[in-house]
């Protein structure tokens, strides 16, 4: 976050991210103590992430917004936060949140009737973003690079994803 980031997060009565790892800057900014008044809401809290044996930067998948339900989950975490800090508006926040959740369903319902005539089964990704898609929908992914958008490729990776892709076609 920028200096004007920080200053501005000082007067904020709630903090929403992500989680999973994704805000490595999170742990300082904690530790700070000068944020004591602000609520900090961890929207993939007990969201039960999926994890990835083979990756060191980021063991834990953050990209739940991907799966339309988990996105449902982090909705109501959130309003539930904001009630919490504007208890007045609760209405106003119930009602918001429930449309939203009903506009995930109707996203969710769209990729299943969507997906039912595929004929294949697979993704290939550049980075591996599509974990809770892929599990809720039935998607392999075959991603070229690990969760980290800025993870490095080899040529030896590039080789054997173009080899994947046309022995799968």
């Amino acid at each position: 976050p920028s200096t004007g980031d920080l200053i501005a997060l000082q007067a904020a009565d709630v903090f929403v991210y992500n989680g999973g790892g994704m805000e490595p800057f999170l742990g300082k900014l904690l530790d700070s103590g000068e944020y004591s008044d602000v609520l900090f809401v961890d929207s993939t809290q007990n969201l039960g992430l999926i994890t990835h044996e083979d990756e060191h930067d980021h063991p834990s998948d953050p990209h739940v917004w991907l799966d339309p339900i988990s996105a449902k989950d982090q909705v109501m975490m959130i309003k539930d936060a904001l009630i919490k800090v504007d208890a007045q508006n609760a209405q106003y926040y119930e009602d918001n949140a429930n449309a939203y959740s009903a506009k995930l369903d109707g996203l969710d319902s769209k990729i299943k009737s969507e997906l039912a005539s595929c004929a294949k089964d697979t993704i290939v990704p550049f980075h591996n973003a599509f974990s809770y898609f892929g599990a809720r929908y039935g998607i392999h992914i075959h991603a070229l690079s690990g969760i980290a958008p800025e993870s490095e490729v080899t040529a030896s990776d590039l080789k054997e994803t173009i080899d994947f892709i046309r022995e799968n076609q």
